[in-house]
């Protein structure tokens, strides 16, 4: 069987839309990073018919209020201090649709002493000049969830993965 794909709208790899066809539902994806230089990779390595990628700052978006059904935010917030993951946090609730969801993937502090030394290492935390370190001590010893709580979301969960190594923080509108 063969169906058209649905017609192009604002959307991000953070957030999705569905759309209806034919009883089918198909998801449009739209990434959305401040880098041109991703947006490009992104694009050459795409495999998605539905997905589209834009440059645009996650702050402040030219979506419309209520525009999504979910938002999805993977390994960005731990690099970014606490007012700008708010505001950030806060754009996605905005452009989400009433019972819309939230779901942030981050780092956590994963169980055990030589998790988390290995940890460490694989992603350069030690390293002085490493600016990812205070911003991710930061986060982590705020909560995520609580900046998903703060910034508004409601039924905030979160789940460990990998023996702590991740977190999956997810929030209703």
């Amino acid at each position: 069987m063969h169906r058209q794909p649905p017609p192009p709208h604002p959307s991000t790899d953070q957030h999705k839309r569905r759309h209806h066809e034919g009883g089918l539902e198909a998801v449009a994806t739209t990434g959305l990073d401040l880098s041109a230089g991703q947006r490009r990779a992104a694009t050459r390595k795409n495999r998605f018919p539905n997905a589209d990628f834009i440059v645009a700052d996650a702050t402040s978006t030219d979506f419309p209020d209520c525009a999504f059904d979910k938002v999805f935010i993977p390994h960005a917030v731990h690099e970014m201090f606490h007012d700008l993951r708010m505001r950030v946090l806060r754009e996605a609730r905005r452009v989400l649709r009433d019972g819309g969801q939230l779901i942030v993937l981050e780092l956590d502090s994963p169980d055990g002493l030589l998790l988390r030394i290995l940890s460490g290492l694989w992603l350069f935390y030690w390293l002085p000049f490493n600016f990812e370190t205070q911003t991710r001590r930061e986060m982590l010893r705020i909560g995520l969830g609580n900046e998903v709580r703060e910034a508004g979301f409601r039924n905030v969960t979160k789940t460990r993965k990998h023996r702590g190594l991740f977190q999956v923080v997810t929030g209703e509108k």
